[in-house]
């Protein structure tokens, strides 16, 4: 049997055997041991999970509730269920959302929300622990601010918040600087109007912007701060029922109004004044298919006395005098001349048919008229031409005053005569025969005449 050798390293510990098969029996006694000089420290452990470099591009927006993020290459790092976990935006560090994982495992990192700050969607996220929320405090009671100067906005915010204890308040409006542009939205109890020096003295006869005010003193002007800018709109309720605009004299009778549809009521009068000589100083303008009147001039009973049609048209059944603003009683339509100058024309179309001018009865027939060519027609039968004597009923031919007729000439000779007919000389003698009838005319101052038979004879000699 070989050597058999034991070491023993501590009493109760473990035994080595350099040869196998043999048995060894060991009676336990006690061992001193004598410490010796350290051994070799061992190689450096790998390193743990830590909490770095744990990323998500997952799309998540940002705000409260339950949140899933894909993490990139499954690291979860150290996280675990259960941890108050922050995901942080990376270009926006002061994005975040908070609050306790769900889970974690599988490459998926579950978060319910109940804290976070900025908006909107991102898909670039980091993660660390986060610390619990601490429990709420004890409300601590109200102050008493003693104002002893003025109290400014000086925030970013268009409101400032003012909790007062109003007991003992008194203010003046001095002390409130900013209160023009900032809004004063909450005070703390009641503040009587007696308690801001001045207060109910400023706001006598001031404006009310939530009820209806009866103004008792004039002066009122609104100043317009921008050119694009309407000064006043007066907007009417849906079905408006009646008007939009009154101004009233004091008894108090409606001078001006202006109706839901818009229609303007005048009880005075109208004047117009343009700005500049090239304005259009009144305009009437009517609708597409316009079948009313354009314009109406109407008695105290509403009956129309002159119209302008939707065709411009214009009708009246007064007497119209033009030349003068005096109305003549002459005649129903007079034009009289103030200056000289042709005082009526009639002018035709380039293309005219019908006829210049009518002279018709109260039945509408045409009694006399002038055509188109300027010819004088009357529908007066056998009697085509009528000069009526003022003196009696006989139809004559009357020129008064020893009025001179001349034919064939536009300059009269008669020879200094008085009541004389004139014939001048025919530009061409007749060379044929007149049928039912004869020719007078003269010739190298002879009057002659011609029958119907031909022959010529001399009335009298030149």
């Amino acid at each position: 049997m070989s050597d058999v050798t034991v070491t023993v390293v501590e009493s109760n510990t473990n035994v080595t055997v350099t040869e196998q098969d043999v048995a060894v029996a060991i009676t336990e006694t006690p061992v001193t041991v004598t410490t010796s000089t350290a051994g070799i420290q061992g190689a450096t452990g790998a390193t743990g999970a830590g909490y770095s470099g744990v990323t998500s591009t997952s799309t998540i927006t940002i705000g409260s509730g339950l949140k899933t993020f894909t993490l990139v290459s499954g690291n979860q790092g150290a996280f675990v269920t259960g941890m108050r976990i922050r995901a942080i935006h990376s270009d926006t560090p002061t994005y975040y959302m908070e609050g306790t994982a769900n889970y974690v495992g599988a490459g998926t990192l579950i978060i319910t929300v109940d804290k976070f700050n900025g908006s909107g969607s991102h898909n670039l996220w980091q993660f660390a622990i986060s610390g619990e929320v601490g429990q709420t405090g004890a409300t601590g009671s109200s102050g008493v601010v003693s104002v002893t100067s003025p109290i400014t906005n000086t925030g970013t915010s268009g409101s400032a918040i003012v909790g007062i204890d109003q007991t003992l308040l008194s203010i003046t409006r001095s002390q409130v600087s900013d209160f023009t542009s900032g809004t004063v939205t909450s005070i703390s109890g009641t503040v009587t109007q007696s308690q801001v020096t001045s207060l109910v003295t400023d706001l006598a006869g001031k404006a009310s912007l939530g009820a209806a005010n009866a103004f008792t003193v004039g002066g009122h002007v609104i100043t317009n701060a921008a050119t694009a800018v309407i000064p006043l709109v007066v907007r009417g309720v849906a079905s408006q029922s009646t008007d939009l605009i009154r101004v009233q004299n004091s008894t108090p009778t409606t001078m001006f109004a202006v109706s839901q549809f818009g229609r303007t009521n005048l009880s005075g009068s109208l004047f117009v004044t343009p700005t500049g000589a090239s304005e259009v100083v009144a305009t009437v303008r009517g609708v597409a298919s316009q079948s009313a009147n354009l314009q109406e001039w109407q008695n105290s009973a509403g009956t129309v006395i002159t119209r302008v049609a939707s065709d411009g048209q214009i009708g009246t059944s007064a007497r119209a005098t033009i030349g003068e603003v005096t109305i003549s009683t002459a005649a129903q339509f007079v034009v009289k001349g103030n200056t000289d100058r042709v005082q009526a024309a009639v002018i035709g179309n380039s293309t005219q048919t019908s006829n210049l001018q009518e002279w018709q009865n109260s039945g509408g027939t045409v009694l006399a008229s002038v055509s188109q060519t300027g010819t004088l027609a009357t529908t007066g039968g056998v009697n085509t031409l009528l000069l009526r004597s003022t003196v009696d009923s006989v139809t004559t031919i009357y020129l008064a005053g020893s009025r001179n007729v001349q034919f064939a000439s536009a300059t009269p000779s008669v020879g200094g005569g008085a009541g004389v007919l004139g014939i001048a000389n025919a530009t061409t003698v007749p060379s044929s025969n007149p049928t039912g009838g004869g020719i007078l005319y003269v010739e190298s101052g002879a009057l002659k005449y011609r029958g119907s038979s031909g022959t010529i004879t001399t009335l009298g000699a030149a």
